[in-house]
């Protein structure tokens, strides 16, 4: 780590970086290790570059030219130098804060990942463990790494009166993967879930999701994962009549485009009266 007065070099920042974003950020370790790998790269090209004189079009767009992972590299490095600015104060402002990031084609587009019933029924057989996590996830539209932040330090609460009357038996609270709380009102069994949750814990994700992969298998219908229980909740909300603001907000996009990009892309909206 850099001195105060020295040039604010990339590779002298990196561990802390990377502590930061794992402890105080709450990131997944998978998640931290790739975003420590695209920060490498940056610091082999950017090694002699003090991030306070660095622009943009003279040392960051030459090497992006032809770069695969072009978004995540760039992801990457907005994360860092924000970092830099709003939290150690070594920068004056984030000088790649006009770097867009590549919006991807999301997969959802050429195939559903919501899962139908018939594959849910699986979930009836699996260990209580595996089962509470995965009723909690049908219940929250949380992601599989918001579940498990749960399991770890999450509460469960009384809902306020407006949530009373909208049928809510208590409100889950957890951590966003950007690292800010928020809550879910949800019904009395997925509360009752998500206490087991809490008291007893969850094992790994890779034995959740193995559980889940030979569940299907036994079961002869498609495979599917945890991570596409998002993806269900949110298309359901939708086709049974649920705007999107609502189910953004329930998601907790601040955008509603999110939502529909993402998420909810194979719902069908309800049929209105037409001539024929």
């Amino acid at each position: 780590m850099a001195a105060r007065g020295e040039p604010v070099l990339v590779g002298d920042w990196l561990d802390a970086f990377e502590e930061w974003s794992r402890v105080d950020r709450h990131n997944s370790a998978k998640y931290v290790k790739e975003q420590r790998a695209y920060l490498d790269w940056w610091a082999v090209r950017l090694a002699a570059v003090d991030l306070r004189a660095l622009v943009l079009r003279k040392h960051v767009v030459p090497e992006l030219d032809g770069a695969r992972c072009r978004g995540q590299r760039i992801a990457a490095l907005k994360a860092f130098c924000g970092w830099l600015t709003r939290v150690r104060f070594e920068l004056d402002h984030n000088p790649v804060a006009q770097l867009k990031v590549p919006q991807s084609r999301p997969a959802q587009w050429r195939r559903s990942k919501v899962v139908a019933p018939a594959q849910l029924a699986v979930v009836d057989g699996l260990p209580s463990w595996a089962r509470d996590g995965l009723v909690v996830l049908l219940g929250t539209g949380w992601h599989v790494s918001e579940l498990y932040r749960f399991a770890r330090s999450g509460d469960v609460s009384k809902p306020p009166q407006t949530s009373l009357e909208q049928g809510a038996a208590a409100v889950l609270e957890t951590v966003h993967k950007h690292g800010e709380l928020f809550r879910t009102a949800v019904s009395e069994e997925v509360a009752a879930a998500a206490r087991r949750v809490r008291a007893r814990g969850l094992h790994g994700v890779t034995a959740l999701r193995r559980l889940v992969a030979r569940a299907c298998a036994r079961a002869r219908v498609a495979h599917w994962g945890p991570g596409q229980l998002r993806h269900t909740v949110a298309t359901w909300a939708v086709a049974n009549g649920a705007d999107f603001g609502a189910v953004a907000a329930f998601l907790n996009h601040k955008d509603g485009r999110t939502t529909r990009r993402f998420y909810a892309t194979h719902a069908v909206p309800r049929r209105v009266p037409t001539p024929r």
